[in-house]
């Protein structure tokens, strides 16, 4: 982060701008949201890209860690708390409890190292573009964002999702 110190809202907003969706993203947080989950995008990532992605794809909330503005320009800092791997796991934890939910009404997608304690911690879990540490993860992966791509709902009709989006290919 030290190496971000200088940089302005501006050209934050301007990489912000390019940033586009993975295929399947609209289609999963609308299809979910249809069946009325709460859909929250937890990220050790910083909030002025989560934020906007969240926004674009209709996420409920949006978790991340937030960098710290001095005048409009980036110190080179992150504010704490800095959410990773615990946080992350406390955020499904929250959510769960918030909702009332059974752990085996949650769903956590990950793919990396910092996803592994909230994706245990959930009922379902997907490894999505997963590194090795979650591919390999001790608790069986549900499935993988392939797999789950081919299976379109047959009682969800989704507006204006990834309709420009390549069909899914089978796992090789």
């Amino acid at each position: 982060v030290a190496l971000l110190a200088g940089v302005t809202r501006h050209e934050i907003a301007t990489i912000i701008a390019r940033v586009t969706p993975t295929t399947g993203a609209h289609t999963l947080v609308a299809t979910m949201r249809a069946h009325g989950s709460l859909t929250a995008l937890v990220s050790g990532g910083f909030a002025p890209f989560t934020d906007a992605v969240a926004q674009q794809l209709g996420f409920d909330e949006t978790r991340a860690n937030q960098l710290v503005f001095e005048k409009d320009v980036l110190t080179g800092a992150v504010a704490t708390p800095v959410l990773g791997r615990a946080a992350k796991r406390a955020a499904l934890e929250e959510l769960r409890l918030l909702r009332n939910l059974s752990r085996a009404a949650t769903l956590a997608i990950g793919d990396g190292a910092n996803d592994l304690d909230m994706i245990k911690e959930a009922g379902l879990c997907v490894a999505f573009h997963a590194k090795p540490a979650v591919a390999e993860a001790p608790k069986p992966t549900a499935a993988t964002a392939k797999t789950l791509a081919k299976e379109k709902p047959k009682d969800v009709k989704v507006e204006n999702a990834d309709k420009d989006a390549p069909e899914a290919t089978p796992d090789a």
